[in-house]
């Protein structure tokens, strides 16, 4: 089987790393849980314009990306999947390229992977997560972000939802390929109903 898994917030804890950049340097706290919506500009009360910025000083002048903690148990679930094809699949900027193939390989470093920069955020990438899932036969997406999960699902592509605070409002009751989990052992037990690893 062919699995797609997202990077931020399913692998890495990017979000809590940024917040506390976004307070050292507006001097503005945001908590996680107030991040209600994955468009962090209406929760953080910023224009995109100001939100790109801080992301880009935070993600591209920084080491930021290879110093993010990793999600509970996501290293010893990913590995255990080696017998599957892995696209690591993000939509964090181009730029950033090295730096987090870099920080894949350091915490993977057994595992064979392939890594592609979406376009969901960006303008200057034009391919979705469903449409790169759909090229390359991916099966099965790993996901946070509730827009790109409904975008797969309704492309015939199961997802797994990692429940956020931003996601709370998605409502997966009503497609039967989007399996709502709190953590990465949660995510194996789907992985293994839907016909992956055992």
């Amino acid at each position: 089987m062919k699995i797609g898994i997202d990077i931020d917030e399913v692998i890495a804890e990017y979000l809590k790393h940024f917040l506390k950049f976004v307070h050292k340097k507006t001097g503005k706290k945001f908590e996680y849980n107030s991040i209600f919506d994955y468009n962090f500009c209406k929760p953080l009360g910023m224009s995109f314009e100001e939100v790109s910025d801080l992301i880009e000083a935070h993600t591209c002048n920084t080491n930021a990306l290879l110093e993010l903690d990793l999600i509970e148990d996501a290293v010893e679930s990913i590995n255990s999947l080696s017998d599957h094809e892995i696209f690591f699949i993000t939509s964090r900027h181009l730029n950033n390229f090295h730096k987090t193939k870099e920080f894949l390989e350091r915490n993977f470093p057994e595992l064979k992977f392939d890594l592609i920069f979406s376009g969901d955020a960006w303008k200057n990438l034009n391919k979705s997560k469903k449409e790169i899932c759909l090229e390359n036969g991916i099966s099965l997406m790993i996901e946070d972000n509730p827009n790109y999960v409904l975008d797969c699902s309704k492309a015939g592509i199961n997802s797994i939802l990692f429940d956020k605070p931003w996601n709370k409002n998605l409502d997966e009751k009503g497609y039967k390929n989007i399996f709502r989990v709190k953590n990465w052992k949660e995510a194996k037990k789907v992985i293994q109903e839907i016909g992956g690893v055992k």
